[in-house]
């Protein structure tokens, strides 16, 4: 005759194996999302659908944030990949690769700012030539004028 605990040893393995898979589904379902993210980078909508889906499943996946980053970067979205980084940082303070990618952010903004900022003086620049008149081809043609005249 068989004892209670050998009857019911089928059913509580299953019951173990059962709250073993309930427990890392959403870490399972997050890294599922995560590779699928990873694989389609160079379409920066459907990666930032995937990772956002990877992050509802585990909002502590900070490789789903640090790719968020990059994806975010792509779109020029820079207050966006500031604040996904800012969370990879949050989870994970002691790995340099979130500091060195924030400060590459900062790099390449500082460096859209200087273009920004030259481009916006050329603009002045060309604005305030056309306000005395002067075109390009009315330029040329007074040097022309000029040099015909045997002046520098």
């Amino acid at each position: 005759m068989r004892t209670r605990i050998e009857r019911l040893w089928p059913l509580l393995a299953l019951a173990g194996i059962a709250l073993v898979a309930v427990l890392a589904f959403p870490y399972l379902a997050s890294a599922y999302y995560l590779e699928a993210g990873g694989r389609v980078l160079d379409d920066a909508r459907r990666a930032e659908q995937l990772l956002n889906k990877a992050l509802a499943w585990d909002s502590n996946n900070a490789q789903a944030y640090r790719m968020l980053a990059r994806v975010h970067r792509s779109d020029a979205d820079w207050l966006a990949a500031e604040e996904a980084l800012g969370h990879y940082i949050k989870l994970k303070p002691e790995n340099p690769l979130g500091y060195l990618e924030l400060a590459g952010l900062y790099e390449e903004l500082e460096t859209l700012k200087n273009t920004a900022e030259k481009l916006a003086l050329a603009q002045r620049v060309t604005e305030a030539w056309q306000g005395t008149g002067y075109t390009a081809a009315r330029a040329i043609d007074r040097a022309s004028a000029a040099q015909a005249a045997g002046r520098d």
